[in-house]
């Protein structure tokens, strides 16, 4: 059966994200692509590649479901590649299934327009449920796509200064019959994506303490010139910490830490005072599990997230 496509740096110890709006003003990086709607159009994607999906976190088939060929979600990765010539490089839902899938060398945020494009496939695009996450825990409900709509807004329902690394598709049992029952779905993108550049908390602070290292001052003040030269960034920086001692240690180191890196883009590098905001989330919210001395060096971090937008 012949069916046509529709529509669709894991930080290892902190996180630049820079998102840019599909129709900012300015040039655009050289790795910006155009990919096939699905409807005879096309959906721009400033970052190309790196704009979708990367990892399955769950799948949890419908029933019925599919055909096993038709049922492995790491088909969902990367960018669209669906083939209708040998119909496959998709996965198929299944009546009321569940996808989970993380962005790990980019982030989810909210631009102008829309912040969400899943490429499905097939003739009509099953309604289907979609909800995004920060720490994979907690959910937000951001909308629907059905019909002709594959791309959705999160603006309303996502905070603006926050970024998500997750995202859930929930088939919503419109379409149980045939071999495909459920969505098809061939890739996920983020439109309002951004690229990671890591920044180690060891070489910011000294170990349990929130005052900056002399030798973290070169570094945050490039990070300040990057800022100062976009006029419409907003600013987040977030404190992150390993899971060892209390959850209230934790909390208030993070923060601690957070308004330290605030203060000096802010003191020491001229960027505007109500650009930047600054948040802690103490050990809530780990890149990898905290089961080794190694990963625990790794979620001992700080993101400074810049939007544009």
């Amino acid at each position: 059966m012949t069916r046509n496509v529709l529509v669709a740096i894991v930080a290892l110890q902190a996180a630049l994200v820079v998102f840019v709006p599909i129709e900012s003003s300015g040039q655009e990086p050289p790795a910006a692509q155009s990919y096939p709607d699905g409807r005879g159009g096309e959906i721009r994607l400033r970052l190309g590649d790196l704009s979708f999906a990367d990892e399955v976190v769950s799948f949890r088939k419908g029933d019925p479901s599919a055909a096993d060929q038709h049922s492995m979600p790491e088909e969902t990765l990367g960018s669209p590649n669906y083939d209708d010539s040998v119909d496959d490089e998709y996965l198929t839902l299944g009546c009321g299934g569940e996808l989970v899938v993380r962005f790990t060398d980019n982030a989810l945020g909210d631009v102008d327009g829309p912040d969400i494009f899943v490429f499905e496939i097939g003739p009509a695009v099953e309604q289907t449920s979609v909800a995004i996450s920060k720490d994979g825990r907690t959910w937000t409900q951001v909308g629907r796509i059905s019909g002709g709509v594959a791309a959705l807004d999160i603006r309303g329902a996502a905070n603006p200064f926050d970024t998500y690394s997750f995202l859930k598709l929930t088939d919503d049992r419109t379409g149980c019959f045939g071999e495909w029952p459920g969505a098809d779905i061939d890739a996920i993108a983020a439109v309002g994506a951004g690229r990671r550049v890591t920044l180690d908390a060891a070489l910011l602070f000294d170990v349990d303490e929130s005052v900056l290292k002399p030798a973290a001052e070169n570094t945050l003040r490039e990070l300040a010139t990057e800022i100062n030269a976009i006029p419409t960034a907003r600013v987040v920086v977030e404190g992150h910490t390993d899971g060892d001692g209390s959850d209230a240690h934790n909390q208030q180191l993070s923060e601690a830490r957070a308004q330290a890196v605030r203060q000096f883009l802010v003191e020491s590098g001229g960027v505007m005072t109500d650009v930047v905001h600054a948040r802690g989330y103490g050990e809530t919210q780990p890149a990898v599990p905290n089961d080794t001395e190694l990963n625990k060096a790794r979620n001992r971090r700080v993101e400074v997230v810049i939007i544009v937008g």
